[in-house]
């Protein structure tokens, strides 16, 4: 059993891949707390002998292998390749594939190399795809607490610290920032979300006599009022597009490439971006980018 999960963690018989150098060792500290049939976890050979491993990616989604999908549509898209530790291009077929696949080189970057300037505390625990057992300690955005967890030994993602204290003095202090969710509600959400790739909108109630700025409202205009477009490819996958004479956010089959902007993932993402309120209008809106919003928003945004 041991052996078919080692086989797992370290070649491409999982989605996830491992670096191909790896050796194994324990945490004692782990093993103390669980004196039972431990596993053991992958350490990266080029540490010291009973060193850490050190994480490099972000997010764990920049584990997944790279999948073009089961599409022939040829697109260039980048991924991060966990044996190079770069992100790279890639063909995409223009349809299904995984999450590690990005538009640009910067928005792989972004997401998955980790630096001191970016906040990882809004992150959820992630053990990673290895079946070690190392003792680490994660911030849980919902309690505001440093916890204890069990680290598979590879991959994860940042919000991954070696002690308590280190824990704590990255996000112990954490101020709150109010968000406007797609519902029209203001909802503080803790300031560790305030890094990442995704995007949500922020509330400012206008406090001078000039009139709100809608050049952002013009250009998401410009995509709710495009005509809805299947696309190129011979795929046929549920999106959601705006239709303005019906007002309302109604689901067409996407073929996977081409198309244009009027195509959503979700309902919720349309009904968002296209169906504002008027009462939006006493706010100015600015984008600020974002990570895992939905999880903290209890599924709001």
């Amino acid at each position: 059993r041991r052996s078919a999960e080692r086989d797992c963690a370290v070649t491409s018989r999982c989605p996830f891949e491992a670096p191909a150098s790896l050796a194994l060792e324990v945490d004692e500290e782990s093993q103390r707390d669980r004196p039972s049939e431990t596993p053991v976890s992958f350490h990266s050979t080029d540490t010291e002998v009973g060193a850490q491993p050190e994480l490099f990616i972000f997010n764990e989604l920049c584990a997944l292998k790279e999948d073009p999908g089961p599409c022939r549509a040829l697109r260039d898209k980048y991924f991060f390749n966990v044996d190079t530790g770069r992100c790279e291009l890639f063909e995409y077929g223009g349809c299904g594939g995984n999450a590690n696949n990005f538009e640009t080189l910067e928005a792989c970057r972004e997401t998955c190399l980790v630096s001191e300037d970016k906040n990882p505390c809004h992150l959820p625990e992630a053990e990673g795809p290895c079946r070690g057992l190392v003792t680490r300690y994660f911030f849980n955005s919902s309690s505001q607490q440093c916890k204890r967890f069990y680290y598979g030994g590879c991959f994860g993602n940042a919000n991954n610290f070696r002690s308590m204290a280190e824990c704590q003095a990255k996000c112990g202090q954490q101020e709150s920032v109010q968000v406007q969710t797609g519902a029209g509600e203001i909802v503080d959400v803790p300031s560790t979300a305030l890094t990442g790739q995704q995007t949500v909108n922020m509330a400012v109630t206008q406090t001078s006599n000039a009139d709100p700025d809608h050049s952002q409202d013009a250009k998401l205009s410009d995509v709710c009022s495009a005509p809805v477009e299947r696309g190129t490819c011979d795929g046929s996958l549920r999106r959601f597009a705006y239709h303005p004479k019906a007002k309302r956010c109604h689901e067409f089959l996407y073929s996977g490439c081409g198309g244009n902007n009027n195509n959503f993932k979700h309902r919720r993402q349309c009904i968002r971006k296209c169906m504002k309120s008027q009462k939006d209008r006493g706010m100015k809106m600015i984008r600020i980018r974002k990570k895992n919003i939905p999880s903290i928003l209890h599924g709001s945004v």
